[in-house]
């Protein structure tokens, strides 16, 4: 059974509730229920963006607070959070990084330009995103679920 079906009826939710409560009574550093159940959202939006190649071919890097305690086991807390990073020359377009680069050094216009151009690609790319994401996630069935991304 995946997570998401828990939440297509009234039944579900409650027994995915009671899950969750014996899991936080056994939880060792004693996580309350509605942080168990927000972990497994993170974990399975990251599985969705990563395994079904939501981010398509761009260098997309997973990081903050949420990748060093859920990858790397570097700190020890609970992030809520998904903090992605895009490669600046992948929005550029361009296989030629130094080149791309070179361009916008020059003068301080030239870096505005490039600043004001990245920005749009980077609007247009989170707006496509977050696009494919929803309907992936409208497949699960839960109603008025969806997602928002910040910049």
């Amino acid at each position: 059974m995946h997570i998401f079906e828990f939440y297509r009826t009234p039944e579900k939710r409650e027994e995915l509730k009671q899950l969750l409560t014996l899991g936080a009574q056994q939880h060792p550093a004693g996580l309350p229920d509605f942080f168990l159940e927000k972990d497994l959202w993170v974990t399975e939006i990251l599985r969705l963006l990563y395994n079904e190649n939501l981010l398509g071919d761009y260098a997309v890097a997973f990081k903050g607070g949420t990748a060093l305690s859920k990858c790397w086991h570097v700190i020890d807390r609970f992030s809520e959070d998904i903090d992605l990073s895009i490669h600046w020359a992948d929005l550029a377009g361009t296989d030629d990084e130094p080149a791309a680069w070179e361009q916008p050094t020059k003068s301080r216009s030239q870096r505005k330009k490039f600043r004001d151009k990245q920005t749009s690609h980077l609007e247009k790319w989170s707006s496509q995103f977050t696009d494919k994401l929803n309907q992936r996630l409208a497949n699960f069935g839960i109603e008025e679920l969806s997602v928002l991304i910040c910049i």
